[in-house]
């Protein structure tokens, strides 16, 4: 019966797989993965929240499921992207990274970054490490971010602050998060999947809201 199930897996990975396969077209992967280019990267300015990541050969896989949210502002500063980012764990602990980001010299939509600041329980650590991302933009209150580095291939995916809390949207756009994902060569894997509610290190996800009375 081992074997059988076994079967069962494989045929129902080959089915997903051709799921995939045939639901995008190069036009669409086209259409999707079309960067941001350094001459329009004031458009990525804004404070975002994560609502969708999908990771592979990540080196701290471990705590990517301990993530319970994480808020990104972004700047611009004379052509720099000045990113400020802080992730809230499932143990309500934080850890924040700051990093300075430049269009890389052969490239006019990708971006390099080759040191940063890590914080996690109060101690600093200073990171030499070289990332590299993309940034994309499929609606105006949406951000996806394709890094490569150290810590392993992982897609971001942002909505504006502000616009990040009704979850039946979020649920729609799941087809298209993962639509971008097989197109940038991800396999599929178990996202991580914000559940618009959820606060943040620095500030509340919503405003104070009343409960209704009976």
């Amino acid at each position: 019966s081992g074997s059988v199930q076994g079967e069962r897996e494989a045929l129902g990975g080959m089915m997903w797989l051709h799921y995939f396969c045939h639901k995008k077209s190069p036009e669409e992967c086209h259409k999707l993965t079309k960067a941001v280019t350094k001459a329009d990267v004031q458009s990525v300015s804004g404070d975002w929240v994560l609502v969708w990541s999908i990771a592979e050969n990540i080196s701290t896989s471990n705590e990517w499921t301990k993530l319970k949210s994480s808020h990104v502002e972004l700047r611009i500063h004379s052509g720099v992207i000045v990113l400020n980012e802080r992730n809230m764990l499932k143990n309500n602990s934080c850890m924040t990274f700051k990093t300075n980001m430049t269009a890389g010299p052969e490239s006019q939509n990708s971006f390099i970054y080759t040191s940063g600041k890590m914080e996690e329980n109060g101690v600093v650590k200073e990171s030499d490490e070289i990332g590299t991302v993309k940034f994309f933009q499929t609606c105006a209150d949406c951000l996806s971010i394709d890094y490569s580095g150290l810590f392993g291939h992982v897609l971001f995916v942002y909505r504006r602050d502000g616009v990040h809390q009704n979850v039946e949207v979020l649920k729609a756009a799941q087809d298209d998060n993962q639509k971008l994902a097989e197109c940038l060569g991800f396999s599929i894997g178990e996202p991580f999947i914000y559940d618009g509610v959820s606060d943040f290190c620095h500030k509340k996800s919503s405003p104070e809201v009343k409960p209704e009375q009976d």
